[in-house]
């Protein structure tokens, strides 16, 4: 017999070996890993992965503490407004304060003549006055100020049909004190005046003859203070 030739048991005994059991078990073991591999590929791409395999990812939130910045700003100042009602206690004042008033509209206490005139030949529409003689040789008349007023304008002079001889002076007082320095006039002139009151309580003006017919009691003119205004 050859030496290459085998026994027929020997020749079977090496075609029964892939028929192990053994064999067949580690072959079914092997393709059965192999299965779960490619099907736990196909699951992962596909997004149907177990839980146990593909777990939900858990975050925990961490604060780092940092550097405190102070930021310089304008300073914002607030103001409040608070509206505070006081109830007055006794009587109020609620007269209206003083405005500009004609001398004429005030009280006298002397019955000198007003109303309108001419002097030097200029008209005036408001006027006090008082006629002068040798028996009459000065006249005054009072008004109550009320402290209300701080001076009077007005223009002084004779009238125009005076005795042509007649000198007159003019003079003022506040609460008997002298507050002008006397004026004396003839026929045919005028003054401009402004006479501080200083808020006094009464003003007295004086008119007084100092020259002219002297034999005779019959009035010789008037002494005028022309439109005179008092002033707050």
């Amino acid at each position: 017999m050859s030496v290459k030739e085998k026994s027929v048991p020997a020749k079977k005994a090496e075609d029964r070996w892939h028929r192990h059991p053994v064999f067949v078990g580690g072959v079914v073991a092997l393709l059965t890993a192999l299965i779960g591999i490619v099907s736990t590929l196909i699951a992962g791409k596909t997004g149907n992965l177990p839980e146990a395999l593909s777990p939900t990812p858990s975050f925990t939130t961490v604060t780092i503490p940092g550097p405190t910045t102070t930021v310089a700003g304008p300073t914002v100042t607030t103001t409040t407004t608070a509206t505070v009602t006081i109830t007055p206690v006794g009587t109020i004042d609620t007269a209206a304060p003083p405005v500009a008033a004609k001398l004429t509209a005030l009280t006298s206490n002397d019955g000198w003549e007003d109303g309108p005139l001419e002097l030097n030949g200029s008209p005036y529409g408001d006027s006090v006055r008082s006629g002068l003689s040798t028996c009459r040789q000065t006249k005054t008349s009072t008004w109550r100020m009320s402290r209300d007023y701080a001076k009077l304008t007005t223009t002084v002079g004779l009238t125009d049909d005076s005795a042509p001889d007649l000198r007159v002076q003019f003079r003022a007082y506040v609460d008997g004190r002298s507050v002008l320095t006397p004026v004396n006039l003839t026929k045919g002139t005028t003054r401009k005046l402004e006479i501080p009151l200083n808020k006094g309580l009464d003003l007295k003006l004086e008119i007084a003859m100092i020259a002219g017919n002297k034999n005779t009691c019959s009035i010789q003119g008037y002494g005028v203070w022309a439109d005179p205004t008092v002033y707050p």
